[in-house]
């Protein structure tokens, strides 16, 4: 025979697994994390052409630091559908081609905790034939942290479109930064060297000093 306070005991134990089980009716055990902001990528962009589209995602950021993807289940517009519309996934479509012209693309999620929104920009462009080369080392090197030998990546866009893959690079200073396909490698002199891309008509460049 259980003893009254044993008894008591188990009660409350089965209560709790009744709490993780059921998740529901302890007071709120289990809370949702709260929907803080939305960011949307590309944040901006530029469109050429009448049709001519663009790919969004927003991402929403919680009360709990965690993100997630939610283009999918939240509500997209545009401020002006004659210069661009946004489907309900965000695929934004260029409707002119008149430069200058622009649209405010707005997404908005809705839950218990209110309507949260972001924004990104379209801007109707005329197309662009200066490329823009970028290195992920930056602009400027230091050999005490990137010593001779450091490899590095070169990249190309035009127009929004990654065309490094196309793109021939060549450098003005081989002794500091030398280049074979999209690497760029320091070398072991000081010094400033400008790395052009070319992609057919289209030519960019950027100049990198080397230091110590």
């Amino acid at each position: 025979m259980l003893s009254g306070k044993k008894k008591l005991q188990l009660a409350g134990g089965f209560a709790v697994l009744l709490c993780f089980a059921a998740a529901a009716g302890c007071g709120g055990f289990f809370v949702d994390p709260t929907l803080t902001s939305i960011a949307i990528t590309p944040a901006t962009f530029t469109l050429q052409t009448i049709g001519q589209t663009q790919q969004l995602t927003a991402t929403g950021t919680y009360n709990d630091s965690s993100t997630k993807n939610i283009s999918a289940t939240s509500t997209w517009t545009s401020s002006d559908s004659t210069v661009a519309t946004v489907s309900g996934t965000g695929l934004v479509t260029a409707k002119t081609s008149t430069s200058g012209l622009s649209a405010t693309i707005t997404v908005t999620n809705t839950s218990k905790s209110g309507a949260v929104s972001g924004t990104a920009t379209a801007t109707i462009g005329a197309a662009s034939t200066t490329l823009t080369v970028s290195s992920d080392l930056g602009t400027s090197i230091s050999l005490i942290s990137d010593p001779a030998g450091t490899t590095f990546n070169l990249t190309a866009t035009l127009n929004n479109t990654d065309v490094t893959s196309q793109t021939v690079f060549t450098t003005s200073n081989s002794a500091a930064i030398s280049v074979s396909g999209s690497v760029g490698t320091v070398g072991g002199t000081q010094g400033t060297a400008t790395i052009t891309g070319t992609d057919g008509t289209s030519v960019g460049s950027i100049v990198i000093t080397v230091g110590p």
